[in-house]
């Protein structure tokens, strides 16, 4: 009795040994155990971003974050500027009306004579022409959100 059960445990673990073999098949098709970690990269990189600032035809840095002109009636632009320290911009002037916004940094920005202390929670309107002035006295860089509505 003893030689039998001993001969039905070796049949037992031959029976399951070829099972072990078709793990790696069974992980490519969904099914067993998972593969090992990819290994990680000596360096790491990262893709551009996905809105980088450039500067345009007045010298200032600005990116388009949003633009739609799916609208028959209007066009929708949001775009942020980055006002360096020590610079003063004076020459925004939308064709469109515009909600204008300090972000971040020192930037104080005027709109008809009106003032938004920098990065608080006031927003400016400013109509078709008026032009937009932003201030940086600031040590680092600031950043002014404008949303603009143009009428077609």
């Amino acid at each position: 009795m003893k030689r039998s059960l001993i001969a039905a445990a070796v049949l037992a673990v031959g029976a399951g040994v070829p099972a072990w073999g078709q793990d790696a098949e069974l992980a490519v098709q969904g099914q067993g155990p998972l593969p090992g970690p990819a290994q990680t990269p000596a360096t790491l990189e990262g893709g551009p971003p996905v809105h980088p600032f450039e500067l345009d035809a007045s010298g200032t840095l600005s990116r388009t974050l949003f633009e739609s002109n799916e609208d028959p009636n209007f066009k929708v632009v949001i775009r942020d500027v980055s006002v360096l320290p020590g610079q003063q911009v004076q020459t925004l002037n939308l064709n469109a009306t515009a909600l204008v916004q300090p972000r971040g940094g020192a930037a104080e920005v005027t709109v008809a004579n009106q003032k938004a202390e920098p990065a608080g929670t006031a927003r400016l309107m400013a109509a078709p022409g008026t032009p937009i002035g932003v201030v940086n006295r600031g040590a680092r860089d600031s950043i002014v959100r404008i949303y603009s509505f143009e009428a077609k």
